[in-house]
């Protein structure tokens, strides 16, 4: 079946996947963004770097499967206005020019190392992403299984909603229990106050409250194991609701709920 152009949909839940996945990118590459400094070199000398003495299989295969999904993802963004082998080609180059850029910001981060062979073997996967999904963004966009369980399941302008949703197993990873500062913001924001303005924001609120107190007196409620739990039960439940919010009456809101759960 030859569908015309009128016929061939953009997909929202692709482009906000694709810059979902980009800031993932770059903060898992940068990751964790401290102890800055310079070695007296441009950002891009590693470009002429020779090839790194100790290489392994799984730093390449990992790299490669790093930016497999984000060629997959841009070939799905840029449907249908670019498609086949011009979307692959947009998304080799715009997967070496992420790579390139982190890899140069790389330079001034101690733990990181710069490195060429990332960059190639990053490019290959974005390639490789796009190059395997090249030849099905019709089928999985336009007349594909995928999208007729999204309209049978979902209502048709809940991309938003699934996009935030596919972000939850995301936010529970180890090593990384609070991604982006997820659950410990409202600390990070107080201790970045100034010390003058915290003084007087407590003296602002009424002396018997003795808001001071509140964490301390908190966390004598229940032990550290008990408040884990708690809050993780708690942030499990705000998130299987907001997965539900989209869901049409026929969907199994069951199946899809435990599919979250098992992936979190």
């Amino acid at each position: 079946m030859i569908l015309k152009h009128w016929q061939r949909r953009p997909s929202a839940l692709s482009r906000q996947a694709l810059a979902v996945y980009t800031m993932l990118v770059v903060y898992g590459s940068l990751y964790p963004f401290s102890g800055w400094r310079t070695l007296g070199i441009g950002p891009f000398a590693y470009l002429a770097d020779p090839l790194p003495q100790y290489l392994t299989a799984f730093d390449v295969i990992t790299n490669v499967l790093g930016y497999m999904p984000f060629g997959a993802l841009v070939v799905l963004a840029l449907y249908p206005r670019w498609r086949g082998a011009l979307a692959a080609g947009m998304a080799f180059i715009g997967g070496a020019m992420l790579s390139g850029a982190m890899e140069a910001v790389q330079t001034y981060l101690p733990t990181r190392v710069a490195s060429n062979l990332d960059l190639a073997a990053n490019a290959l996967g974005a390639l490789l992403g796009a190059a395997l999904t090249a030849p099905a963004t019709s089928m999985l966009l336009d007349r594909g299984l995928l999208r007729r369980i999204r309209f049978m399941w979902f209502e048709r302008d809940a991309a938003y909603m699934i996009g935030l949703s596919a972000l939850w197993p995301f936010a529970t990873m180890y090593p990384a229990p609070f991604l982006f500062a997820v659950g410990d913001l409202p600390r990070v924001l107080w201790q970045r106050v100034d010390p003058v303005m915290q003084e007087a924001l407590l003296a602002w609120t009424p002396a018997a409250w003795s808001v001071a107190a509140w964490p301390a007196q908190l966390g004598a409620m229940l032990p550290d194991d008990g408040w884990e739990t708690l809050i993780t039960s708690l942030n499990l439940f705000a998130a299987l609701v907001l997965a539900t919010l989209p869901m049409r009456a026929r969907a199994p809101r069951v199946r899809l709920l435990l599919g979250l759960v098992i992936a979190t």
